[in-house]
């Protein structure tokens, strides 16, 4: 019997290296411009993202293809589009899934700004990187695609930003039933925080009710290391930010006394400070309740409400409420196009 399992181990071994193998050349290939080879990776799932990654760190954009993600290369996240797919994976893995609800799509520099924001403080930072791989099935899904603003200012120079738009975290069961809701954004470890408690109701399926009450029940207390980005996140940040906020400050001192990038951090990690405050103890209270009142039924249906009710943007308005219907703005049809 002992041989017999070593033998399992061994020729299992041999398989596993030889698709580790075939994995490699398709990065290889993938990297020299083969886009059939890009999309076997990603068809190879997490497996084939890691093996690129280890390969070929460098080549963001063929890692961002495969991961679904943009930015990945800093987070190493696989994700899911196909909800199917992902509760497929989810069954077979046992694990839950994390499913985000955002503005624009994730692998495109201009999504909704939370998410952004997501990509930098929660993706690429190294617990949390660790944690989502490890302990969850990911997935995200678009919600709408998100308003963009271009400002031309007349010699040339431009200004591009998203407006408005919100982004949530979805914690479901491997069977895809809701079983907790993160809104908006929150330091790492307040993240993660958050997080565990919903991955152990998950996979306990014990009652969601008396879950939900017994959280709305507990004070949440987070200190300044809770909300700080770690040296993943403040890299990425820096890789972003960094050459047009040094030109701007040189210009205005003249000489570069400090790290740029030391005002840029403290101010995001000031704003970080009220988003966390603001969305586990005003917006995940109220989740907490609809929850304790049996008002959430499967995540679509929740979605619909979240964005209608907590962020204020039903999907009745299609301008988000950027154009207020009692708002004089002295243009033809209000500047409006359709």
């Amino acid at each position: 019997m002992k041989w017999f399992l070593m033998l399992v181990l061994l020729v299992t071994g041999v398989e596993l290296c030889a698709g580790n193998e075939d994995l490699r050349a398709l990065a290889e290939r993938a990297v020299a411009g083969d886009a059939s080879a890009v999309a076997q990776l990603r068809e190879a799932g997490p497996a084939g993202l890691a093996v690129l990654v280890e390969s070929h760190p460098q080549s963001a954009a063929i890692i961002d293809a495969v991961a679904k993600q943009k930015d990945a290369s800093a987070s190493r996240l696989y994700w899911y589009t196909d909800f199917e797919a992902a509760k497929v994976a989810a069954r077979a893995s046992g694990k839950p899934i994390l499913s985000l609800r955002l503005l624009g799509n994730l692998d495109e520099e201009f999504s909704c700004a939370n998410s952004r924001y997501f990509r930098t403080v929660l993706y690429a930072n190294t617990e949390v990187s660790r944690v989502l791989r490890e302990h969850f099935i990911l997935h995200w899904k678009s919600v709408r695609p998100v308003p963009k603003i271009t400002i031309d200012f007349g010699d040339g120079r431009t200004l591009e930003r998203t407006i408005t738009g919100n982004s949530i975290h979805y914690v479901l069961d491997s069977d895809g039933r809701v079983v907790d809701a993160l809104p908006g954004l929150y330091g790492p470890k307040a993240f993660l925080k958050v997080l565990t408690a919903a991955e152990q109701q998950a996979k306990t399926g014990s009652d969601l009710r008396k879950f939900h009450a017994a959280q709305l029940q507990k004070s949440f207390v987070f200190d300044p290391e809770d909300i700080r980005l770690d040296a993943s996140s403040r890299e990425l940040m820096r890789a972003k930010v960094l050459p047009a906020r040094a030109a701007g400050f040189l210009a205005a001192s003249k000489t570069l006394v400090e790290d740029p990038m030391l005002r840029v951090v403290q101010a995001f990690e000031h704003s970080l400070v009220e988003d966390t405050r603001q969305n586990e103890t005003v917006l995940h209270r109220r989740l907490h309740e609809w929850f304790v009142r049996g008002e959430v039924t499967d995540v679509e249906q929740l979605n619909e409400r979240v964005y209608a009710e907590l962020f204020l943007m039903p999907r009745s308005d299609p301008w988000l409420g950027l154009a207020p219907a009692d708002a004089y703005t002295a243009l033809p049809n209000d500047g409006l196009r359709k």
